[in-house]
């Protein structure tokens, strides 16, 4: 009969035997696995100096060619925009200095920039929507006919309307009508106003905030804005959504903008954080005088980095 004392000499032999076992092989092995360690490290350092390199070589790439156009800039735009007249229209947290970049190569370009249109975080509070239907129901002047749809939609056209025209016979003009349903807007504490937006253009050019919208309803945010640069498109010659990378990311007012079928016609540009973008903007409100639309930069559903053909310069006279 097996006692117990073999019992547990079994055990303590099995257990010994493992011992064994692992010292034995964790010797043999210990001298090729860390050589294969520290060859596999050396490899990844090796790889991530080159792409740090790379990096750094793209970076200063981009900041001399950055530089380059820059000081062409002038040039480049010269005479794009001869004799025309831009509104430039501000989603709420728009980079100042990207609006204030964009309106210097437009005047840059030969254009007269009308004023701007700065709408306010308010515009888009929700409890706001049934004040905003209201006004736009009060303000509107008796030869407007409003479109049948959102408060966002009956509200970007009126604002459209009194900012302005097709015909370039009308625009440069004061209307009362027109200065009054932006003040209207503006008394509400909807918009912010600066120069003569309401002696109307010919052109809109609408910069995208630098941030994604930070409300809950994000799409409806966008939706809002799409709205506007629909309205801008349909009542003028044309309008040019600018902004930079939040722009063109996911969540982005471009990427909304490019998500409408119905926003076909208006231009779009995803790099206008560069001077390279600022220039593209002027070429795409050039594009949109001819009645050429496109969506520009480098993001998802771009058409091309800048317009093709690009416009031509137009001569006075």
């Amino acid at each position: 009969m097996i006692d117990f004392r073999y019992h547990l000499v079994s055990i303590v032999a099995v257990f010994l035997a493992l011992a064994v076992g692992i010292v034995l092989g964790t010797t043999m092995l210990q001298d090729p696995f860390l050589d294969q360690l520290k060859a596999e490290g050396v490899s990844l350092k090796e790889e991530t100096d080159k792409l740090r390199a790379d990096k750094d070589a793209l970076t200063a790439l981009s900041t001399g060619d950055d530089q380059l156009i820059g000081a062409y800039a002038p040039q480049l735009v010269a005479e794009r925009l001869t004799d025309a007249r831009v509104v430039v229209m501000t989603a709420p947290g728009a980079d100042a200095r990207m609006v204030e970049a964009v309106a210097a190569r437009i005047q840059q370009a030969g254009a007269t920039v009308t004023g701007t249109v700065g709408f306010t975080d308010r515009y888009l509070e929700d409890q706001e929507g049934g004040v905003i239907s209201g006004l736009t129901d009060r303000l509107k002047p008796a030869e407007l006919a409003l479109p049948s749809g959102t408060r966002y939609e009956r509200a970007a056209a009126e604002i459209a309307w009194a900012t302005l025209a097709k015909n370039e016979e009308k625009a440069g003009r004061e209307d009362p009508a027109a200065e009054a349903v932006l003040t209207g807007f503006q008394t509400g504490g909807y918009l912010k106003l600066s120069g003569e937006p309401a002696t109307r253009a010919t052109l809109a050019v609408v910069i995208a905030p630098s941030s994604a919208f930070p409300g809950p309803d994000i799409n409806g945010d966008n939706a809002a804005f799409v709205a506007v640069a629909r309205a801008l498109d349909d009542t003028g010659q044309g309008a040019v959504v600018a902004g930079g990378p939040t722009a063109r990311a996911t969540d982005g007012l471009l990427a909304a903008l490019r998500d409408d079928d119905a926003a076909d016609g208006v231009s779009s540009n995803d790099v206008a954080d560069t001077q390279a973008g600022q220039v593209v903007t002027v070429l795409a409100l050039a594009g949109e005088r001819k009645g050429q639309s496109g969506q520009y930069g480098i993001g998802e559903r771009a058409d091309a980095f800048l317009p093709d053909p690009v416009p031509p310069p137009i001569s006075k006279g």
